[in-house]
């Protein structure tokens, strides 16, 4: 992490904040460790080193997970990584000039629209009655990843079909709203296939996961009520 924090202008050996590196452009938000689980594993370890964290309790046995958790140090690395959920699932940064967009906002063009928006959108087996969370929580039980990657495959074919389709200029919020969610839905799987390597990281990808689910209905929905609207 620390050699991470350089690159990015920070000096590791200064707390937070007030720790750029003079000469220096720090990024902002902050870079997130490539391992969140590492990452904390590592801090915890330097708060035992450095005294600020018990090995033991008073009848000296190992602190048990209650007893760590009391701890204002652990529970500020913790709530840090927790809260990182947008920073590591964040879209991709939208070029507006490559969007292809029409001035043309006539009920055929809407329509033109939301069926090629719609044909972009994965199709899993009618005949699969598994939903995506749980196939997650199967690939990550079973260490199978298979399904996943399928599944991962047709959402980056879709984010690159919703790129091509022209969009009349009404609805270019509405586009850019739907290649957000593909985007981030794309580095939630790419997350949960790296969950042995970083279990932490997994558990805010599900968390992310639902909420993207859920803006993903309320984008069919707005999609839906402006194509009434203009009909």
């Amino acid at each position: 992490m620390d050699g991470e924090e350089v690159a990015s202008g920070y000096d590791p050996t200064i707390k937070a904040p007030g720790d750029e590196l003079p000469g220096t452009m720090a990024k902002s938000p902050r870079p997130l460790p490539a391992n969140l689980t590492k990452a904390l594993s590592s801090a915890l370890a330097q708060q035992i080193v450095s005294g600020k964290i018990d090995s033991f309790n008073q009848q000296g046995q190992i602190l048990s997970a209650d007893e760590l958790a009391k701890y204002p140090a652990i529970q500020q690395s913790v709530a840090q990584l927790m809260s990182a959920g947008d920073q590591l699932f964040a879209p991709e940064t939208i070029d507006a000039i490559r969007i292809k967009t029409t001035p043309d906002n006539s009920a055929t063009s809407i329509q033109n629209y939301a069926k090629a928006a719609a044909n972009a959108i994965p199709i899993t087996d009618s005949s699969d009655e598994e939903t995506e969370a749980s196939m997650f929580l199967s690939a990550i039980n079973n260490n199978d990843f298979s399904k996943l990657d399928l599944y991962l495959k047709d959402y980056q074919i879709a984010y690159r079909k919703l790129q091509e389709i022209t969009v009349p200029d009404d609805l270019v919020n509405l586009h850019k709203e739907q290649l957000n969610i593909f985007s981030s839905i794309i580095r939630i799987y790419e997350a949960i296939k790296n969950s042995g390597d970083d279990p932490l990281k997994t558990n805010l990808a599900l968390q992310k996961y639902q909420e993207l689910s859920t803006q993903f209905g309320n984008w069919m929905q707005k999609l839906g009520q402006f194509i009434d609207a203009h009909q």
